[in-house]
């Protein structure tokens, strides 16, 4: 007999989470570059945060959880709390 295989899918997540990875998207394509006069692309980040492109590519598509060393890297490139972006709301 054959086993099955068993995908469980991606983690569940909270009925936030849709925002998590477009928000860290906003706030990349609104931080410019100094050096560069545009954006940061996603190459540039991975390399000067020390990651893969691959974590953040899947961290804005919402493929894997962020971490939390990626949501204070996110945070602080724009400007933003770590509550923003994962609520999506200002915090007084």
């Amino acid at each position: 007999m054959k086993k099955k295989k068993v995908h469980s899918g991606p983690p569940p997540r909270g009925p936030q989470a849709s925002h998590i990875g477009r928000n860290c998207q906003w706030i990349r394509t609104h931080s410019y570059n100094p050096a560069k006069g545009r954006p940061y692309w996603q190459a540039e980040l991975a390399k000067k945060w020390g990651v893969s492109q691959s974590k953040i590519t899947k961290t804005e598509t919402n493929k894997r959880r962020a971490t939390q060393e990626i949501l204070l890297k996110f945070a602080e490139l724009g400007g933003k709390t770590v509550d923003w972006i994962l609520t999506n709301r200002k915090w007084d």
